[in-house]
């Protein structure tokens, strides 16, 4: 009985969210004088959407490559389709066990591996990278040449991977703000270039 009830709401809802979005278009095309330009810089909802799957499709498919990569400890990281693996394995034969369990799913460009054969990192390193990936999102948006939601910092071990649609003057500036942090080991370029 409720399903009765709720069927002519939901039809009166979605009569009214179609009526609202079919003058969307006109709306801006009223308003709005020239042609709208795409800002490529920034990523699409579908992009960010499809970063999201990949990055489960690749923890899951990590995980069941092989018995051993459960003691094992890879984040899988993706920024509009560059899938960035970082984190700690037990021997340098996993490296290729993770790239080969990752390379089918769809929508991935590229594979950038920066997997360590080292013991899993402790809590007090993780609370350390948390701290640190704080201060370089400080150092990001202080520096006004760059704009913060195009490039993402990703911290593990004390390394620092640098990811976004960037042009390489905004990767050079990020790179520059983030080499300021002080307790930072290394930094590696993930950019994907828009010049």
């Amino acid at each position: 009985m409720k399903y009765l009830a709720f069927k002519p709401t939901l039809s009166l809802l979605l009569i009214c969210a179609l009526t609202v979005l079919s003058g969307c278009s006109s709306i801006v095309a009223n308003t709005h004088k020239g042609t709208l330009v795409e800002n490529e810089g920034v990523r699409t909802w579908g992009s960010l959407i499809d970063d999201g799957v990949i990055e489960s499709k690749a923890k899951i498919n990590i995980l069941n490559s092989n018995p051993i990569m459960r003691q094992a400890r890879v984040r899988a990281i993706s920024y509009n389709g560059i899938l960035l693996l970082v984190g700690q394995i037990p021997n340098p034969t996993l490296s290729d066990v993770a790239i080969t369990a990752v390379k089918g799913i769809r929508h991935v460009k590229s594979v950038e591996s920066q997997l360590e054969v080292a013991p899993n990192i402790t809590l007090t390193r993780k609370a350390k990278d948390s701290y640190l990936a704080g201060r370089i999102k400080v150092a990001i948006s202080r520096n006004t040449d760059i704009t913060v939601n195009r490039v993402k910092a990703i911290v593990d071990n004390g390394n620092v991977y640098l990811m976004g649609l960037v042009n390489k003057q905004e990767a050079q500036l990020a790179v520059s703000a983030v080499s300021q942090v002080p307790g930072i080991v290394k930094i590696v370029k993930v950019f994907e270039y828009l010049d």
